[in-house]
């Protein structure tokens, strides 16, 4: 099975709930993608991680992290680096981002191309994850675009076609609508707050369950 993890925002730890009941099944994926907030969920499942066992850690460590920080990616990034140590990618993997022509004079999405960009294989997975979720509000300085390799990325949401080749495409618009949850209570949830983000992680394993059975 081909999976694919969308966009989302702080629905990222509803991914991994989503990821940790996939684990606990036993589900067979040939092949992972993520994009966004969806890099995360993929990238845990293709590198191994034990979702069910590291998360409730590993969002501790994330919501210490973003205490008083402006730099959002890098404290997703620090809090989650430690669970790759000695790990190696397990299932074939692709991040999608947005790569970017810079101007020479001004920095401006209007008068840049943008164009669909897909990162495959496992080298710099954290530098090809910030590519995919970069964007200028959470980052340092607020600078417009991420620059990795001598090439210039922001957020994959921006371009991210949805018709690509996979079985299964995640995405938690599709799973709160069908739960009649009201999402946009759900979206204004902080991810700053501990309990907040664990009840979204429980409510994508919830939520998986009942599809799995639908």
């Amino acid at each position: 099975m081909k999976i694919h993890f969308g966009s989302g925002g702080n629905f990222l730890h509803f991914y991994l709930g989503i990821a940790a009941k996939m684990q606990s099944k036993g589900l067979v994926i040939d092949r992972l993608s993520g994009v966004s907030a969806g890099t995360f969920a993929a990238s845990f499942l293709a590198y191994d991680i034990d979702i069910n066992k590291n998360y409730f850690n590993w969002n501790y460590n994330l919501c210490k992290e973003l205490i008083n920080s402006e730099k959002t990616i890098d404290s997703f990034l620090n809090a989650t680096k430690p669970l790759f140590e000695n790990k190696n990618c397990k299932i074939n993997l692709d991040i999608w981002s947005s790569k970017i022509q810079v101007p020479d004079s001004i920095f401006k999405l209007s008068e840049t191309q943008v164009i669909s960009h897909k990162f495959c294989g496992e080298k710099d997975i954290f530098d090809k994850i910030a590519c995919s979720c970069y964007l200028p509000i959470f980052c340092p300085n607020k600078t417009l675009v991420y620059r990795y390799n001598d090439d210039y990325f922001i957020d994959g949401v921006l371009t991210f076609n949805k018709e690509i080749d996979y079985n299964l495409i995640i995405n938690y618009k599709d799973f709160i609508k069908n739960r009649n949850v009201v999402s946009k209570f759900m979206d204004k949830l902080p991810s700053s707050d501990i309990e907040k983000n664990v009840k979204l992680f429980e409510l994508g394993k919830e939520s998986f369950n009942l599809r799995l059975n639908d």
